[in-house]
């Protein structure tokens, strides 16, 4: 198979049907701006919620250094070094030093060892309720700014999920409208969507869904085993448009079957596109109301020429219980 050759076939087949694509095409920025403006609603009610706890737990650490040293128990000893600090620091930072140091040492201040106010005992209870108190609330800001947080990553994690499966489900209707333009057959998102969910649904959303988890597993092993499973699961979505009598695993089964000898090249065809999805990057996507038409009618094709050239496997392949079309 030339790639080439069906490239140039793919355009022509392409020709006047870029309208009816239009409206496919648009599906993946909606989605990409949905998940987009959920998550800068959630950075901002994230960046909210951390204000205000970072406020709050301020008004902790400021609540609790006042109840530890301007409480009564040290009676004027340390008002007479706070005002006198304080007094300071509004003139500079320096000069305040000086003179909060200089009310420190004033003769008012002064005690013997048997005066002196460190010498007065403060009941340990009071401190210790004092500091349990603020250190309960400390913790509960903190806790519910965790706890909002976790809630705000978890629900944007759930939105990233739901569209997952949805692109999913979305390049498997996109195979499905490519056969329709090769056989000349009407397509667009409202036929299409038709045809591939309402009619198909229990075959095409489990057969997706399968090769989406199946891929995932072989792709924990280094990757690599992942994307040769990606390649050989390629043509789940074709035979299923092609055949509706395939079930999922069916599809996935003969899909397995007939990329074999062929993924090397199948890659190989794939990576033929890379400059043109490269180019979506400085387009900022706009390059895709071409390439994605473009890339999977092109797609089809080097499934129908696979199929002609593997066409005597079909014998086999209806002993085994798959039917031939």
């Amino acid at each position: 198979m030339i790639s080439s050759e069906i490239k140039k076939k793919a355009k022509q087949l392409l020709h006047k049907n870029y309208g009816h694509w239009s409206t496919l095409v648009v599906i993946p920025f909606v989605l990409l701006g949905i998940y987009f403006f959920f998550i800068m609603i959630f950075s901002i009610a994230a960046a909210t919620i951390s204000s205000h706890t970072y406020y709050d737990d301020s008004n902790v650490y400021r609540s609790w250094q006042d109840g530890g040293t301007n409480n009564n128990t040290y009676g004027d000893y340390w008002d007479g070094y706070d005002d006198g600090y304080n007094d300071g620091w509004d003139d500079g930072w320096d000069e305040g030093w000086d003179e909060g140091w200089d009310a420190y040492h004033e003769d008012d201040y002064y005690y013997d060892d048997e005066e002196s106010p460190l010498n007065i005992h403060v009941p340990l209870s009071t401190s210790t309720a004092t500091l349990s108190n603020e250190s309960s609330m400390y913790r509960s800001y903190h806790n519910y700014g965790d706890r909002s947080g976790f809630i705000g990553r978890f629900f944007v994690f759930l939105v990233w999920l739901l569209i997952m499966i949805v692109m999913v489900l979305y390049q498997g209707m996109i195979k499905w409208a490519a056969v329709d333009n090769i056989e000349g057959e009407p397509f667009s998102l409202k036929l299409t969507f038709n045809k591939f969910f309402n009619e198909n649904r229990s075959r095409v959303v489990k057969a997706n869904l399968l090769v989406w988890l199946y891929t995932f597993l072989w792709a924990l092993l280094f990757y690599i085993p992942g994307i040769v499973k990606r390649v050989s699961y390629s043509m789940t979505n074709y035979l299923l448009r092609k055949d509706e009598k395939l079930t999922a695993q069916e599809a996935i089964a003969l899909s397995m079957e007939l990329m074999k000898g062929y993924k090397m090249e199948y890659f190989m065809f794939t990576l033929s596109f890379a400059l043109w999805y490269f180019s979506a990057f400085f387009s900022i996507g706009i390059s895709l109301f071409h390439i994605i038409p473009y890339f999977s009618v092109s797609e089809a094709l080097f499934f129908d020429q696979l199929i002609a050239e593997k066409h005597h496997l079909f014998s086999h392949e209806l002993e085994a219980g798959f039917t031939d079309f």
